[in-house]
């Protein structure tokens, strides 16, 4: 089904990313501690977050979204090597890339080409690997850098915001190329590594470390594509972006050996944790 064939996007933008953006401003508002701490207790329990890792008690958060990027203790995540997973979360699919497609749930296969809508930067990994992983609401939502580098630049697409659960992938054709999505381009001593953070119903912005980027804004509706001078170091494990409500995270390496011995210790549909060695 083509849903995009059958609605105009000015609609579907009204109708996804509005509500996305009221949801995103009601989570920061602070409002009686009581209720507060029935909404997390309730949130805490319809999504099995684990609270023995977060660095507060329930009572130590302000706002609901205080609570949903919550940090945690430290020493709760190890960085057991080079390249290590990103995020917290379930690995969906990984693989290699073939003439610039991956493949996705349910037999889709998604385009390079349009993930990066155009950009000419896809050719990089063209023929690469990628790691696609999902993060559930009580899932850590903070993205961690997957290798040491240095980030040269940021692609940022704005788009509508489709939840990205199987369901709907399922349902929609191509909901990757028309989700609002920010691309972290990484050049290491393993070759070029993209991030790419897609966003989701729900997730009132993605927020990045190494620039000022403010995502969903009704308003913005241009592909910005910008570089860093001088660019932004950055160690493995160290903190990369942030989703304000969860998402989706699709790891590009450009090499497509780096990752493929390790591979062959993971599955689809495992639950992962950042600083899993992946590579």
């Amino acid at each position: 089904m083509d849903l995009c064939g059958k609605l105009k996007r000015p609609l579907l933008f009204i109708a996804l990313n509005l509500p996305s953006a009221i949801v995103g401003a009601v989570a920061r508002l602070r409002i009686p501690k009581l209720v507060l701490l029935f909404v997390l207790k309730s949130f805490c329990r319809i999504y099995r977050v684990n609270m023995d890792e977060a660095e507060k008690d329930l009572e130590g958060y302000a706002t609901f979204n205080a609570f949903f990027t919550r940090n945690l203790k430290a020493g709760a995540r190890e960085i057991e090597g080079d390249i290590v997973a990103p995020v917290d979360g379930l690995l969906k699919s990984f693989g290699k890339v073939s003439e610039g497609r991956f493949a996705e749930v349910k037999g889709k296969e998604f385009s390079l080409k349009g993930l990066f809508e155009g950009d000419e930067k896809w050719r990089l990994f063209q023929d690469g690997f990628y790691f696609n992983f999902y993060l559930a609401p009580g899932d850590y939502h903070h993205v961690h850098s997957p290798l040491s580098g240095k980030i040269g630049g940021y692609i940022y697409i704005p788009g509508t915001l489709f939840p990205v659960n199987d369901f709907w992938i399922g349902l929609i054709d191509g909901i990757y190329f028309m989700n609002e999505r920010v691309i972290t381009l990484i050049e290491s001593k393993y070759g070029s590594v993209a991030v790419v953070k897609v966003g989701a119903f729900n997730v009132g912005s993605i927020s990045v470390k190494y620039a000022p980027l403010k995502t969903n804004l009704l308003a913005k509706r241009r592909v910005t594509s910008v570089t860093l001078n001088p660019p932004y170091e950055i160690g493995v494990g160290e903190r990369l972006a942030t989703f304000n409500l969860g998402s989706t995270v699709v790891l590009l390496f450009e090499d497509s050996t780096i990752p493929s011995s390790r591979a062959r210790f993971l599955s689809s549909g495992m639950k992962v944790r950042y600083g899993l060695r992946i590579a």
